[in-house]
């Protein structure tokens, strides 16, 4: 049975109409999910103990990100540098993909190695207040990262946080 021309035009327009709430609707979730991608948080949750050896410093931090989103987020290419007192003493770098699951917490690791010069040079009473000021001592992580999901890509989404060594060694 062959449909009447104004049949058939109310067929297409009724699929049209169909079709253009699906795009919408995709459109909208892809909006709000890209929204609360933006709002990803990055926390300090932690510190090893630094550790000494043969001149050479080893600083481990733990950071956790907070995945609000239905999206699945991979975090690569980060690039930091550390500050001590505002002095630079170390660049980070950490190239492994970090997978972030749909409305998870993840922790990854960062993890600094620097001379003991190096932090010497920043100023002598920056080691003197390491052993006896330690909420004097300011830790600056400055840096960026790659972004990437199904609808996202971000190069150099930048990244920082400050604390104390007081505050950082209260988590330890």
């Amino acid at each position: 049975m062959a449909l009447s021309k104004a049949n058939r035009i109310a067929l297409t327009l009724g699929l049209v109409g169909v079709a253009g709430g699906i795009i919408y609707t995709i459109k909208r979730y892809a909006e709000q999910q890209i929204k609360l991608l933006e709002g990803t948080e990055f926390n300090f949750v932690g510190m090893d103990l630094p550790k000494i050896k043969k001149g050479e410093v080893t600083m481990k931090f733990a950071h956790e990100v907070v995945n609000k989103s239905d999206i699945e987020i991979e975090i690569s290419k980060q690039r930091y540098m550390l500050y001590i007192n505002n002095k630079h003493v170390a660049n980070i770098y950490y190239d492994e993909p970090i997978l972030l699951n749909p409305h998870s917490k993840t922790i990854f690791p960062l993890i600094a190695i620097f001379s003991l010069k190096t932090l010497i040079g920043t100023g002598l009473s920056n080691v003197s207040d390491i052993l006896m000021k330690p909420d004097k001592v300011n830790i600056d992580i400055k840096g960026v990262m790659t972004l990437r999901s199904e609808f996202v890509y971000v190069n150099d989404f930048e990244y920082s946080d400050s604390y104390n060594l007081q505050e950082v060694l209260s988590w330890v």
